[in-house]
């Protein structure tokens, strides 16, 4: 093949690579694509909500993770990683033969193997590329308009994620102060606009503190007026947000059909099965109302894995753990998801989207950080003087 030829078709490999990341970013949180298991016709007009539906997105990460492999620039996943994800993908599939309906579990399993190709993907010229942060907020910008224009579309709970993650990356990648408050500040009122869980809203305000909090030190003397700016605005979406919705069930109620014979300690109802279980065990369906979909925080997790919980959760931490990262900053916003805003890793929109933003290794990059931080020194040795 000549080299003009080797030329056009690593062209065209990097405009699919941007195409498909493009269409990714604009579908994650769309309530469409393919069916994978669950006909709504076979299920009846108060079951569709049963089917399980493989995201549009899920195709633009294919395609990206396809498009970086025919150019050779996959990166080479750490043998630590590779530990977690086979002890994870053991135990999900252990959950899958052992579930209620096996086949709707293995179809979580795919979407769970399709997320982690984002472990191989090479994005650190993502992040760094302007343009791309311009698509991202266009594409913000225009789910936001399609919600108020057809609102079953969207999944509010997903396109906030989308912004809150980006508006966090964001701060980590400034230290210009008001920059950082406007972020906070965008994504406080996003939360306040958007039909979301009282526990996630609580989530955010809780995580832009404790930031704010580890920043005091910073802002003590040089910009204390901002720094309080930032606290009295906390303050009061803790009064005006959190404290009216306090006055409903902060923790819902549990499911009022008994699991029966299909719930076991050591492995649960299955992956993506609590709905299942509840639909099996009723012997009179009358409406869809029957069925409890929103459980206690994160006691969904009980009821799908068991046991399986006190292994494969940890598992799932440990590979959201990049390389010389702020283990801090990752640990506190993966199990403040885990407990207070589980829906992003129990979706199908919100696996990829999570492991998108997870399972690479640049997303949560602090502005300081450099490749020369990181490399150790050699005690009790002086620098040789050349020549």
């Amino acid at each position: 093949m000549s080299s003009t030829v080797k030329l056009q078709v690593t062209k065209w490999l990097k405009g699919a690579f941007c195409i498909f990341l493009g269409l990714f970013i604009l579908t994650v949180s769309w309530r469409t694509g393919w069916n994978l298991v669950g006909n709504p016709y076979a299920l009846g007009p108060y079951t569709a909500w049963l089917e399980i539906i493989f995201p549009l997105a899920g195709l633009g990460l294919w395609g990206v993770f396809f498009a970086q492999w025919t150019l050779g620039e996959l990166r080479a996943i750490h043998i630590t990683r590779w530990f977690y994800l086979l002890l994870f993908s053991a135990v999900l599939m252990i959950n899958v033969l052992l579930s209620v309906n096996p086949e709707n579990s293995i179809a979580w399993l795919s979407l769970w193997l399709s997320g982690s190709l984002v472990l191989s993907l090479q994005l650190q010229n993502v992040w760094n590329h302007k343009l791309f942060w311009w698509w991202y907020s266009a594409a913000l910008g225009l789910n936001l308009a399609l919600y108020y224009v057809y609102e079953p579309l969207i999944n509010t709970t997903l396109l906030m994620f989308m912004a809150w993650f980006a508006a966090l990356h964001a701060w980590r990648r400034t230290t210009n102060t008001l920059y950082r408050y406007a972020l906070t500040l965008g994504t406080i009122l996003m939360a306040w606009l958007l039909p979301l869980a009282t526990s996630f809203i609580f989530l955010v305000l809780l995580v832009w503190a404790i930031i704010w909090a580890r920043e005091y030190r910073n802002y003590r003397r040089k910009n204390l007026f901002s720094y309080l700016a930032v606290w009295l605005t906390l303050g009061l979406s803790f009064v005006f947000i959190f404290l009216p919705v306090f006055s409903f069930n902060f923790i819902s109620a549990l499911p009022p059909q008994s699991l029966g014979d299909n719930f076991s300690v050591w492995h649960g109802v299955g992956l993506g099965q609590l709905e299942w279980a509840q639909y099996l065990n009723q012997p009179n369906f009358v409406s869809p109302q029957s069925i409890t979909t929103d459980v206690w925080i994160g006691a969904r997790w009980w009821y799908e894995s068991g046991l399986l919980l006190l292994v494969w959760l940890p598992c799932l931490w440990l590979i959201t753990l990049g390389h010389a990262q702020d283990i801090k900053f990752r640990s506190l916003l993966f199990w403040g998801i885990a407990i207070l805003a589980p829906s992003l890793w129990l979706s199908p929109g919100g696996i990829l989207l999570g492991c998108f933003w997870f399972f690479n290794r640049q997303s949560w990059e602090a502005a300081t950080q450099s490749p020369a931080a990181h490399t150790p020194k050699l005690a009790g040795r002086k620098p040789r003087r050349q020549g």
